[in-house]
């Protein structure tokens, strides 16, 4: 994300914004590791790219204030991380969504957390889920694999849910419809 602060990164509309007062979160905090106040802050807002997370010393590195995000575990020194990520809810269920599309993937689960280039953006990762045509599901699919680019994802996203998901305590994150990416196996 060098370089990219301030640039259209995301579909248009698209907002991202972490929260760490959002009531009930997992990790709703008014204080962060170090002791600085926290507060809402946008990272990716209409598209265009707003906001890094920092502590004191990634902060000092760049020339910023902290953010509020420094993190501290058991055996390790001061990180950042986000608080919770919350993505605005859409206007369609799940099954509305899965009818936007004449085919499409519904992914219900991840295999593994591995597959993504921290660097160039690269996505490779295995899925299960079903395999959708005119919103019907066609037949299970279990080991096949999902790719394309992280940047892509974010401006190929066509339209959000209009519930959260519930595992997730921490990211506040609808399911997407997403255009462009290839699938195998």
């Amino acid at each position: 994300m060098q370089g990219k602060l301030g640039q259209t990164i995301a579909a248009p509309g698209l907002t991202l914004l972490d929260d760490p007062h959002r009531p009930g979160a997992n990790r709703s905090s008014f204080l962060d590791a170090e002791g600085f106040l926290t507060k809402p802050l946008p990272l990716i807002e209409n598209g265009v790219f707003r906001n890094f997370l920092y502590h004191v010393e990634s902060a000092c590195k760049e020339n910023k204030n902290s953010t509020g995000h420094a993190s501290r575990g058991y055996s390790g020194g001061i990180s950042t991380r986000s608080h919770n990520l919350v993505w605005p809810r859409g206007d369609h269920s799940l099954d509305q969504l899965c009818s936007l599309n004449n085919r499409c993937l519904l992914v219900t689960q991840l295999e593994g957390q591995a597959g993504c280039n921290p660097v160039s953006g690269d996505i490779s990762i295995g899925v299960q889920g079903f395999l959708l045509e005119n919103g019907l599901r066609i037949q299970p699919v279990d080991s096949i694999t999902v790719a394309g680019n992280f940047f892509d994802v974010l401006q190929n996203i066509r339209a959000s849910g209009n519930a959260y998901q519930p595992e997730l305590t921490h990211s506040f994150i609808p399911a997407l419809l997403i255009e462009g990416l290839t699938v195998s196996g």
